[in-house]
């Protein structure tokens, strides 16, 4: 879990049985945290909201005061979900058009738009834009133009793509439009 107003970030893996782990973090190639002699398989660390982090993980096992590591995990890739503009990151314009506007994610493949007229059900996806685009334009939301009058919830899924496999940035709070008026709800957790 990301947790975009405190900025840092919540992770864990599946255990072993009796081990120890490691674990490193890197923002780029600078080391930003590490932990070693953990008996628990989750970690955290403070972070930089909208910035692409990596993590790794290794078990260990204490054998007459040696410690004997297992090899480390394949990379883990941890970022934000992107942030909607609390002014006018959503509106509807006069052709019943939504323009959805957030910030970007350096590193990132791509982001999808998903949509709702209920905060915790019927999300369905309307856009997928490519990583150098922080804003989409949907003409319609189950076949018709969307309506000021109307409320809908929008949320943003980062999602980048390394070798076969696809991480995304999850979700976590979605933004309400409503009559004009954008207010984040905390809709996941």
């Amino acid at each position: 879990k990301w947790w975009y107003y405190v900025e840092s970030v919540d992770f864990a893996w599946d255990p072993q049985s009796a081990c120890k782990y490691e674990w490193v973090a890197y923002q780029g190639s600078n080391q930003v945290a590490t932990n070693a002699a953990e008996s628990y398989n989750k970690g955290s660390f403070k972070i930089k909201n909208n910035k692409i982090y990596t993590v790794q993980v290794r078990a260990y096992v204490d054998i007459n005061g040696q410690a004997v590591y297992g090899d480390w995990s394949d990379t883990a890739y941890l970022f934000t979900q992107p942030m909607i503009s609390n002014k006018n990151g959503i509106t509807i314009d006069g052709s019943g058009r939504m323009k959805v506007k957030w910030g970007k994610i350096s590193g990132v493949t791509g982001y999808e738009v998903y949509v709702s007229t209920k905060e915790k059900t019927g999300y369905k996806k309307v856009a997928s834009v490519k990583a150098k685009k922080g804003s989409a334009t949907i003409k319609k939301f189950k076949k018709k133009k969307f309506s000021k009058k109307k409320t809908y919830y929008v949320y943003i899924v980062a999602k980048k793509k390394v070798g076969d496999i696809t991480y995304t940035s999850g979700r976590h709070y979605t933004m309400q439009y409503k009559k004009g008026s954008n207010t984040l709800r905390w809709s996941f957790d």
